[in-house]
């Protein structure tokens, strides 16, 4: 029910207080001047009317139709004004849902470009539903021509963006300087390192976004994901084909680093907690095949002293020490690393894995054409609806198929790749950090699993752990 609490044209106990609300939906400048401007209109209507300026609530470079919350909106509500003074009714409201809330203050709204309209009438209601309708129509109909036009933009391949992307220039040109950083960001995802890590070293650097702040894993992590950087054009989060700008990484790169950085266990944006030691999400129980984490144990002899173990997260069917299995399980890797015949294995298998992504990036490239032309022909009145999905169905999944194919083989292509330079790595392995170390152990270790001590005994032997070094077969089965 609605309750009035003063009317506009003021009373005996004094001036009205008037509560002036600015808000512009894009402010290209970042100077707020548009804003600027809504406020001295605001406060001349003010001033001719004799109402006191209370307080003045200012959203900049926010919409009112995107849902998204405006915190000055809120305070001017939650302040339970006498009077509200805006620009334009669709400066303060452009959602029903939200008009409902300034209706249920009891206060009249006064719009410069308006006058009053008296929310204490059905007809004043009426008339600020009206307004409203309208303006959250435009604002949907916008959308849909914006949307429209993107994806234009983008099936062209054009280079568009509201604003400069990192490592780009608004024109589709490199950076260099930033391109380059691109570039040793990806590799840092392929060698193990964290987002989190990898945005500390971006702003050691003295590299910043685009928009000047420092780099954080919340906003290096969708760049990183981003097919632009790929020479990829996208759209609605789809690849839908090449692009005309220049390729910062190769698209090989860049699906690698995506099934990195897309892997649930991995945590989103590097937020989570680094990897308590260096096998855990990597070795199974060789008993019942579950996950093992590292915990402690006492010594059986001193209760004082205690010591990391791997033990089986389910059934505690195996507990290893961690120092014994780190250490058997980089033995293994840094003995097969430089040996021949495990190089060899994998340098021979590296032409046959690169044609097979080729063909497949190939296929994947026409479905996602053919998902355009399908759209086109849809709204040309060639197909019908059904017809439209039928063909739209079939092609998606297709596609996701090819995406499985390139993930099976992505650990072999990978893996190859750091194998590319394999005496480059073997000087490296005594300076890698943990999460470099776990890289490689993955790429080159196919399993490790943790057995229990033979029964009678608390002496470790080597069945304790078991390591099986990939080899080129046991990968090309998937």
């Amino acid at each position: 029910m609605y309750a009035k609490r003063r009317v506009s044209s003021g009373s005996s106990s004094g001036p009205l207080r008037a509560s002036i609300y600015c808000r512009i939906s894009l402010d290209a400048t970042g100077q707020g001047l548009g804003v600027e401007r809504q406020e001295q209109a605001c406060r001349e209507l003010c001033g001719r009317h004799g109402w006191e300026v209370a307080a003045v609530f200012v959203d900049n470079d926010m919409s009112a139709y995107s849902g998204r919350r405006r915190p000055q909106f809120e305070a001017l509500l939650a302040s339970r004004p006498e009077l509200i003074v805006v620009w334009h009714i669709d400066r303060l409201v452009r959602r029903t849902a939200d008009l409902a809330r300034v209706i249920d203050l009891g206060c009249d709204v006064h719009a410069v470009t308006a006058g009053l309209m008296d929310l204490s009438t059905p007809s004043g209601r009426l008339n600020a539903r009206n307004i409203v309708n309208f303006a959250e129509y435009e604002s949907e109909h916008k959308g849909e021509r914006q949307r429209a036009a993107g994806r234009q933009r983008a099936s062209m391949g054009k280079a568009w963006w509201g604003s400069r992307p990192f490592g780009f220039e608004m024109d589709g040109g490199h950076r260099d300087a930033e391109a380059d950083a691109l570039r040793e960001a990806y590799a840092g995802v392929l060698a193990g390192a964290s987002v989190a890590k990898l945005a500390r070293d971006l702003n050691a650097a003295g590299h910043v976004t685009t928009f000047g702040k420092p780099w954080g894993p919340a906003s290096l992590r969708p760049v990183l994901l981003n097919p632009r950087n790929a020479g990829l054009r996208a759209y609605d989060g789809e690849v839908i084909g090449p692009a005309s700008w220049g390729a910062v990484v190769t698209e090989d790169v860049f699906r690698a680093a995506s099934r990195i950085l897309s892997n649930p266990a991995r945590g989103k944006g590097g937020q989570g907690p680094a990897a308590a030691a260096l096998l855990t999400g990597i070795a199974t129980c060789g008993v019942c095949d579950g996950e093992v984490k590292q915990n402690r144990r006492y010594h059986w002899k001193n209760k004082d002293q205690s010591y990391a173990v791997y033990v089986c997260k389910e059934r505690s069917c195996a507990s290893v020490p961690v120092e014994y299995v780190d250490g058997r399980v980089w033995r293994a890797v840094t003995e097969a690393l430089p040996d021949p015949a495990f190089h060899a294995a994998w340098t021979d298998q590296r032409p046959a894995e690169e044609a097979d992504v080729a063909a497949l990036q190939d296929e994947s490239r026409e479905l996602r054409q053919r998902l355009n032309d399908t759209a086109e022909d849809y709204a040309a009145g060639i197909f019908t609806r059904d017809q439209a999905r039928t063909i739209t169905t079939r092609t998606r999944n297709r596609l996701a198929e090819i995406e499985e194919e390139l993930t099976c083989i992505g650990n072999t292509y990978d893996l190859t790749s750091v194998l590319g330079d394999v005496d480059y790595v073997y000087e490296q392995l005594d300076d890698m950090t943990q999460d470099e170390r776990r890289a490689l152990i993955r790429a080159i270790v196919e399993r490790v699993t943790l057995h229990p001590r033979a029964k009678g005994t608390k002496r470790l032997s080597p069945e304790c752990v078991k390591v099986e070094i990939r080899t080129a077969s046991s990968s090309d089965s998937g």
